[in-house]
């Protein structure tokens, strides 16, 4: 019995001094991973990076202003028309090149418009447009005195044209923006006006 009992001790005291010899097992009572992140942290991204990209929108035209423009918008396009249609034509070098001008800057000039905002389909716009179809239709009615007869009209139409932002496209204008793009165009349909009479003086 004494041997029994001396041989248990000697088994319990060796077994004590295995375990005190392996290496420790992790501590699992620790907080979590710092490569973990917490909810608490700021992320990439958040805050006012969307209000940075946020453009200001244009303020809305005035109906005035929009009135102008569609007036304006009218009479380039029957400028765009009336120097198409005289490029189909057979016509001197000098007159050719104006039509061409013509179309070039009143196409220019529309786009412009379009980018200040959307022009008003007003009544003075769809007069201008009538008038606008019924001249161009009257100047195709010419044949060989073609080319006297687009001088004549771009004298003609530009004069109207710089009477009508004076009278009525300008006072209208509330924008500051549309006003300087009426007072741009006036300057460049003078230009227009005086090349057509430098054109039909030497014709």
């Amino acid at each position: 019995m004494r041997v029994t009992l001396l041989s248990t001790l000697v088994v319990a005291a060796l077994a004590a001094c295995s375990n005190a010899d392996k290496p420790g097992t992790p501590d699992t009572t620790t907080g979590p991973d710092a490569s973990q992140q917490t909810n608490n942290e700021p992320r990439q991204g958040d805050g006012t990076a969307a209000t940075d990209l946020q453009k200001t929108a244009a303020s809305p035209l005035s109906d005035g202003d929009s009135e102008a423009l569609g007036v304006l918008s009218a009479i380039n396009q029957h400028e765009i028309a009336a120097g198409q249609q005289a490029q189909s034509r057979q016509l001197p070098p000098k007159v050719a090149a104006y039509a061409a001008m013509m179309v070039k800057d009143h196409s220019e000039n529309d786009e412009q418009i379009q980018q200040l905002g959307p022009p008003r389909d007003s009544a003075p716009a769809t007069a201008q447009k009538t008038k606008g179809e019924a001249e161009l239709a009257a100047l195709g009615e010419h044949k060989a005195d073609y080319a006297k007869a687009y001088v004549e009209a771009m004298v003609k139409g530009h004069t109207e044209a710089l009477k009508a932002i004076d009278d009525k496209l300008l006072p209208l204008a509330k924008s500051s923006e549309v006003k300087l793009h009426l007072e741009k165009t006036r300057a460049a349909v003078a230009q227009h006006l005086e090349e057509a009479k430098a054109l039909q003086s030497s014709s």
